[in-house]
């Protein structure tokens, strides 16, 4: 499910587990950093969770909460 959702954001590939190696992984990896439409892909991405205010107050408060767990045991 999450191979889906990041390759329909256009800023990532799947390796079969059964073919994944060294080279299939750097292969992979140059592809992505080095293209400029995953590139403007992301700022895009970046720019929309940046701007979505109640993801960033949901993050908040359970960075809050766990950290409020941590601090009792």
């Amino acid at each position: 499910d999450n191979v889906e959702r990041v390759k329909d954001l256009g800023v990532g590939v799947e390796i079969v587990r059964a073919e994944f190696d060294d080279e299939k992984l750097t292969h992979a990896l140059t592809q992505l950093l080095e293209s400029p439409a995953v590139q403007a892909k992301c700022r895009d991405l970046k720019a929309r969770i940046e701007a979505d205010i109640p993801f960033q107050k949901a993050c908040l408060a359970v960075e809050d909460l766990a950290a409020k767990r941590l601090q009792r045991n």
